[in-house]
């Protein structure tokens, strides 16, 4: 089942802040209770088409919940393991300027005993129960938890529903909607694929005119499959490390030519955010080789670099090579005026503040807009899965996956629910 993407451009939370507590708050561990208290339990929690938010930052999907369906647009995210959205019976302002869930609307809606709640580095957060619900993406449906907000300090901008948490957690968590879909079935292959389809990255037009705040296409995502018209040649697989969702090592990279020390480093890979997160030393030296490029200290450190240039950027994942466009890699939407012309922030990025260690780093969507992705919770699923890169283009092989010919999958075809969406864990 192949479902459109769609995009919103707005470039309010292109900042290393808030990239820095969306990052922290993915590797949390979210207190999930029973309804008397006296048990707890802790667990990582942290063609449909995509709608983009502003310059690729943000993608999103229409999808149903309840019976009837309550409507509701969500970001897809590989970084997050929960789908949540608003509760009826929360009346904050957050709340109110989302679509929000009505339970008692719903005739296969059942309360749960368990209790979530969710801290943000920056001191807010959200809490609320789960609910036993059925889901509606496109014409697949099935039965999963959802966790319903009662309680949000999260500070959600206006008309905000939530999120679709795609982690894949191996050790066996029933909330993750993969791990239900995997657990029970549903699917004729245990993958999704993802194609993010990126806009002109001028910073003002996303080529039809369109200027911040304005939606457009953003690709699609494929339920049980892959899309074959949207990627060339093969598909290489790299499994992902034990107890670590969607996290691989990163095979190299190199700027201009220089190649950077990537040091076995892990990367998680995360359609929810816009920018790679790197150790300072990762980002000194990936900015460092890009001619013109400025680190400015008065900013904690952070680099600028020319708006435009002809730098070569590559990774490699797996047998692999890939190139990020230096348009992608300087956040166009996010720009300065200076004597020497131009100069845009980098997308590549450290996380701040004085108690901050990764164990791994974080590649967003400044890369996965230049490939198509796919997250095998099929394969190797005992210790993660796997995910496997393919080069952008029409037709091809797709190196194992299920059938042949334009979609394979379960194919569905609909019109777009375009809504206003900001990603809510990058206040």
């Amino acid at each position: 089942m192949t479902i459109p993407i769609n995009t919103l451009r707005n470039p309010v939370h292109l900042n290393p802040d808030s990239l820095t507590r969306r990052y922290l708050h993915k590797r949390d561990v979210h207190s999930v209770t029973n309804g008397t208290g006296t048990n707890s339990t802790t667990e990582p929690f942290g063609s449909v088409q995509l709608t983009n938010v502003e310059n690729d930052v943000m993608y999103t999907i229409p999808f149903g919940l309840g019976t009837p369906a309550q409507k509701f647009n969500v970001i897809i995210d590989t970084g997050s393991p929960i789908t949540w959205l608003s509760s009826s019976s929360c009346v904050t302002e957050t709340c109110l300027t989302a679509t929000r869930f009505h339970c008692e609307s719903s005739t296969s809606c059942k309360t749960l005993n368990n209790t979530f709640s969710a801290s943000y580095v920056s001191g807010q957060g959200v809490s609320g129960h789960y609910v036993a619900e059925t889901y509606t993406i496109g014409s697949l449906q099935f039965r999963g938890a959802a966790g319903i907000v009662t309680q949000n300090k999260a500070q959600l901008p206006p008309r905000v529903d939530g999120i679709m948490g795609l982690w894949y957690y191996a050790a066996g968590s029933a909330v993750p909607i993969l791990n239900v879909l995997r657990n029970n079935t549903v699917l004729p292959r245990n993958m999704i694929g993802i194609w993010l389809q990126s806009t002109t990255p001028s910073g003002r037009s996303n080529g039809s005119g369109a200027l911040p705040g304005a939606y457009s296409a953003g690709g699609e995502i494929t339920f049980g499959g892959v899309d074959t018209t949207k990627f060339r040649g093969e598909i290489t697989y790299v499994d992902c490390a034990g107890k670590r969702p969607w996290s691989i090592p990163v095979g190299g990279i190199t700027v201009g030519g220089t190649k950077i020390n990537v040091s076995g480093a892990l990367a998680t890979i995360d359609t929810g955010t816009t920018a790679m997160l790197v150790p300072r030393t990762i980002s000194d030296s990936i900015n460092g080789a890009i001619p013109g490029a400025i680190k400015v200290t008065t900013q904690g450190g952070f680099w600028y670099m020319p708006c435009s240039g002809d730098t070569v950027i590559t990774m490699t994942f797996g047998k692999l090579t890939f190139q990020i466009p230096y348009t992608h890699l300087a956040l166009q939407s996010a720009r300065s005026k200076t004597q020497q012309g131009d100069y845009c922030l980098s997308a590549v990025m450290f996380p701040t503040g004085s108690t901050v260690s990764i164990q791994e780093w974080l590649i967003g969507d400044v890369f996965l807009k230049n490939v198509y992705s796919v997250f095998d919770f099929g394969t190797n699923a005992a210790t993660g899965g796997r995910i496997g890169f393919a080069h952008l283009g029409t037709g091809g092989s797709n190196n194992g996956a299920a059938g042949n010919g334009k979609v394979s999958g379960l194919t569905v075809q609909g019109s777009i629910l375009i809504a206003l969406i900001l990603i809510y864990l990058m206040l």
